[in-house]
């Protein structure tokens, strides 16, 4: 029996799965290449497949409004947009790529990554294709436009269109509220590219300000940054208010004299000023030698007043 039944096993036909590839037919198949990798579908351009292709591809993509605003928030297709911005054959590409971005700037210009597509589209853009963004920024008002240039990506931003466009009501705005920014981590960027662009016309302004709140500002690092700008960039009318309300500060200039942004007014004043203020100056430091050269920022400004007094920074008699 068992014999008849091997013979029957052997009778029966043999069937093959031809549809299963071997492993040489498999290395023979064509393997397509995704065209867009990465975390959300954006990324450069994969190694198969021509770069002109890839770029059509996203291109087109990007004709679709929901694709544009997914791809500008993005950490990869942010990229990718500020590339198609960079590499568009006209303005008026540019203006329709950016499109889909319209009415919504603002929201933008707070995103880690929408920030810097707008921030190219400004660069790349001539500044009277950028006034819708300017309309946008005023409609927040003044206190939208404060919170903007506190922000830590919106302040941004706010550089690139100080840099690039004149917005009048907005720089007035900042310029209210200057000492208050100055103060701040991120509007102090903005106060000192205010003074880098528009020393011209709000130098004054931001000027007294500074004056009126010296106590305060002579103790604040990022305020002493807009301190220094402001000494460089303003003119002499100005930069005498200022010095004047320095040294009339009673304990400024040895305060500063210890900080790490505020050690740098000092030596500007030792290297810059006239007669009368490096001799004042140097009587102001001489009256904390003993703490500042406990510092390494107080030791700098004290090898400097010794350097100008032709002394040792030990001799008390220095600037008498």
């Amino acid at each position: 029996q068992q014999q008849q039944q091997q013979q029957q096993l052997q009778q029966q036909p043999q069937y093959h799965i031809h549809n299963q590839p071997t492993q040489n037919t498999m290395q023979s198949l064509p393997c397509p290449q995704p065209i867009l990798l990465g975390r959300a579908g954006w990324d450069s351009p994969s190694a198969g497949g021509s770069h002109k292709e890839e770029v059509e591809v996203v291109q087109r993509q990007v004709q679709l409004p929901e694709t544009s605003i997914t791809m500008a928030h993005d950490k990869d297709g942010c990229r990718v947009f500020q590339q198609l911005l960079e590499d568009a054959d006209s303005d008026e590409r540019r203006t329709e790529l950016f499109s889909v971005l319209r009415g919504s700037v603002c929201k933008a210009m707070v995103c880690a990554n929408a920030n810097h597509v707008v921030q190219k589209y400004i660069v790349v853009m001539k500044p009277s294709d950028c006034d819708f963004i300017a309309h946008e920024l005023l409609q927040l008002g003044q206190t939208g436009v404060l919170k903007l240039a506190r922000h830590k990506y919106g302040y941004r931003v706010l550089q690139r269109l100080l840099e690039h466009l004149h917005l009048h009501q907005v720089l007035e705005i900042l310029c209210k509220d200057a000492a208050a920014l100055s103060a701040h981590r991120f509007g102090t960027y903005v106060i000192q590219d205010l003074l880098a662009y528009r020393a011209t016309e709000f130098g004054s302004s931001i000027t007294r300000q500074l004056c009126q709140y010296m106590a305060d500002v002579c103790l604040n690092n990022d305020s002493c940054m807009v301190l220094e700008a402001a000494l460089i960039r303003c003119s002499g009318e100005d930069v005498d208010l200022m010095l004047s309300g320095i040294l009339n500060s009673d304990g400024c200039v040895g305060a500063m004299a210890h900080m790490r942004r505020g050690h740098t007014v000092c030596l500007s004043l030792l290297s810059n000023g006239n007669i009368q203020v490096r001799q004042e100056a140097s009587r102001q430091l001489l009256r904390d030698s003993a703490s500042l050269r406990t510092n390494r920022f107080g030791r700098m400004v004290m090898r400097r007043v010794a350097d100008l007094c032709g002394t040792n920074s030990n001799n008390n008699n220095i600037g008498h």
